[in-house]
């Protein structure tokens, strides 16, 4: 995915936004610095969580807005636009998308199709067949022809049927888009060494195809990619795979002279249907060699067609439910936290320091991932603490602080059913153990305590040191700081707090050097 401005002092420029974490603003520290006196100095931030981009507000003066809408949390899609200040951004793909051009080819060379449906009769043959050729392994050589075709007709029997097993089973593991699409274009180029260039194209909500993912052989030299639309369209329609080859001088491509004039000389398109239903194609070509493409491949690429469809489509659903669950979770966290208005926002701050943090010490993409959705989700199980004790003011008896301890268990009873949010599940638990192992619920220490969970410990701890709770008063940022350096050993892991530092310095300078200030200023 990328950023291209599409208004504004930096219009027309363009970012990628793959990392983990995105920061946008004035701040010259920002991943993408603004020149926009209406932004605020750290104003949003995008955060890749799985395969989705989440944009997230950072109490920005102005607001943050998509689609016309002030937003606080929102999962990008292509298209949309986000207004920050003056500037206005528009949300792209990062793959070469917008060098695909539809072309209007009235009447192209369909040189062969194979339906869809005939397929699976078709590759139980193949099985029957390749048992065959075993069989015919054990039993007393048969005389060779002298040309060789029996051997060959076996070995691209069992080479094909190898093929398309191995391709199911790694497909029925693979949960993601991007997975699927990378594993599909890895293969392809590895099975049709005169493949070029590699497209899918799929239906979106409103009915439109668009394409989503291409990847050329080639990556240095990847150009414009025309896609033929009655080729494309004729796949659909009737749901057949197709091959045109020697498409530039044949008599019948003439008049899609846009498609000549780029010199396509072989194509293969394969429809994507899913529970009867076309949801798109894989499309192929190769601009430099005549005839490469035959019956056989056309017959391998519509069967890897037909079992990648509900590999798509089930990613593609399954994302779509991850999507709307996490919404629903985090309206959940917002309902929690606006019993206790002290407490409202929390989960919002403790995102942003820990992530924060986790930058500060280089942890990887997926560890900065878990820790993003834990530090969102750390509070899910207050949903079991009564509201008497969340407002309750002074210190808790003990009871109350066992009762109020539970909180951790009842987190990872409700998150561990959610397959996707399995990997956090123990962060979650863990948020509350303390660096020499007199936290809860298991009085782990050190290492054994996950990075993560150490993290998220002094991100939450640092946002409750800092905001106004009933049990206590705010400290300013530096006091907060001091406290967690004395905690360091302790309560802390010292390069998490060491980190926190380096975070806070970096990107909440302003309130470091403000409440730097405050004892000065009391005194006098």
């Amino acid at each position: 995915m990328k950023l291209v401005c599409v208004r504004g002092a930096q219009k027309s420029q363009e970012w990628d936004v793959e990392e983990a974490v995105i920061s946008i603003g004035r701040d010259p520290l920002c991943t993408i610095v603004l020149e926009d006196p209406k932004a605020s100095r750290i104003h949003c931030e995008i955060r890749r969580v799985d395969s989705q981009h989440i944009l997230v507000d950072r109490n920005s003066t102005n607001g943050t807005f998509v689609n016309g809408l002030k937003v606080s949390h929102h999962t990008l899609s292509a298209n949309d636009t986000i207004i920050i200040g003056s500037t206005e951004f528009r949300v792209a793909p990062t793959t070469h998308l917008d060098e695909v051009r539809w072309e209007d080819d009235k009447d192209p060379s369909i040189t062969l199709t194979i339906p869809v449906e005939s397929m699976a009769s078709q590759l139980e043959g193949v099985e029957k067949a390749a048992s065959q050729v075993l069989l015919a392994a054990r039993a007393p050589a048969v005389p060779e022809r002298r040309d060789g075709t029996a051997t060959l007709i076996r070995t691209k029997l069992l080479t094909h049927l190898h093929i398309i097993y191995e391709l199911g089973q790694t497909l029925s593991r693979l949960m993601s888009v991007d997975e699927i699409y990378n594993h599909l274009s890895e293969t392809l180029f590895r099975i049709f060494p005169d493949v070029e260039r590699f497209c899918i194209v799929l239906r979106s909500d409103d009915g439109t195809y668009h394409p989503v993912t291409v990847r050329s052989r080639n990556a240095e030299k990847m150009d414009a990619f025309p896609l033929s639309n009655a080729i494309f369209e004729h796949a659909l329609q009737k749901q057949v795979g197709i091959l045109a080859r020697d498409a530039l001088h044949d008599t019948r491509f003439q008049s899609g002279q846009s498609v000549a004039s780029l010199n396509i000389r072989s194509v293969m398109c394969a429809p994507l249907i899913s529970k009867s239903e076309a949801i798109g194609a894989i499309y192929v070509d190769n601009r430099t060699r005549i005839n490469c493409f035959g019956e056989e491949d056309l017959e391998l690429l519509t069967s890897i067609a037909a079992q990648s469809a509900n590999a798509i489509q089930n990613a593609r659903l399954y994302e779509n439910l991850q999507r709307a669950y996490h919404q629903i979770i985090l309206s959940l966290i917002t309902a929690i936290e606006a019993k206790d208005p002290y407490t409202y926002g929390h989960h919002k701050r403790v995102t942003e320091y820990a992530v924060g943090i986790g930058q500060e010490m280089r942890l990887p993409p997926d560890s900065l991932d878990r820790l993003h959705r834990a530090a969102e989700l750390h509070d899910i199980g207050k949903i079991g603490v009564h509201e008497q004790l969340i407002h309750k003011p002074g210190s808790l008896t003990d009871s109350e602080v066992i009762l109020f301890q539970t909180h951790v268990l009842t987190g990872e009873k409700i998150l561990k059913p959610v397959d996707y949010l399995g990997d956090i599940v123990p962060v979650v638990r863990q948020h509350h153990e303390r660096y020499d192992g007199k936290g809860y619920p298991d009085g782990l220490r050190g290492d054994q305590i996950l990075i993560e969970a150490r993290v998220l410990a002094v991100a939450d701890s640092f946002d409750a040191m800092t905001t106004q709770r009933t049990y206590n008063h705010p400290v300013s940022f530096a006091q907060a700081l001091e406290r967690c350096r004395e905690k360091a050993g302790t309560q802390f892991d010292p390069q998490v707090v060491a980190a926190l530092e380096r975070y806070l310095y970096r990107h909440q300078y302003d309130k470091m050097v403000e409440s730097a200030q405050e004892p000065a200023m009391a005194e006098t």
